[in-house]
């Protein structure tokens, strides 16, 4: 008899019974829809979070908490070019000159008339060569004519930087002039 009984026939408690699992599993399909829609736009909410307090501590003047920041914030939005920027300069403001050169020509590649870092990576640059110099002249005899080309050189750029439209020290042969004047 039981076979024989539509479920039109059957008391209502079986009827839920039977109909249970499948809403259940609707109203669970439901949720995690809707659970996965929201975890979707949190990150986007989370990430600007990240960026703003990033910001803050950049304006800070706090910059190992603006680097860490803008780390993070990189993860998820790596296209940002002002990011890597300010990532780059937290990073030469910490003396992490190798991962601010990365990070400011990683700006560059994503926005290549942006000056100031073009101008920082030159910067950076500089600070690199200046360090690799001394480090080499450590190692190099007390004096040699590498070692007076290499400080002609060194005096040279610091007039240029100084504003001197045509330095002496960039001319050819000035470090083997008499000095005396």
């Amino acid at each position: 008899m039981i076979n024989d009984l539509s479920s039109t026939d059957m008391p209502d408690a079986c009827r839920v019974r039977r109909t249970m699992p499948r809403m259940a599993r609707l109203i669970a399909l439901c949720l995690l829809a809707l659970g996965a829609a929201g975890c979707a736009s949190l990150p986007g909410a989370a990430t600007d979070d990240i960026r703003a307090r990033a910001e803050a501590a950049y304006e800070a003047d706090e910059f190992a908490a603006a680097a860490r920041g803008y780390g993070k914030y990189l993860e998820h939005r790596p296209g940002d070019a002002r990011a890597w920027y300010r990532l780059g300069y937290a990073q030469a403001q910490l003396g992490r000159l190798e991962a601010a050169e990365a990070s400011l020509r990683r700006a560059l590649a994503l926005d290549p008339e942006m000056a100031r870092a073009r101008h920082n990576l030159g910067l950076v640059q500089i600070q690199l060569g200046v360090s690799a110099i001394l480090s080499a002249r450590r190692s190099l005899p007390e004096v040699d004519r590498a070692a007076a080309q290499t400080m002609q050189y060194l005096a040279c750029l610091m007039e240029i930087f100084m504003g001197y439209p045509r330095p002496k020290t960039c001319e050819p042969g000035f470090a083997d002039e008499p000095a005396g004047d």
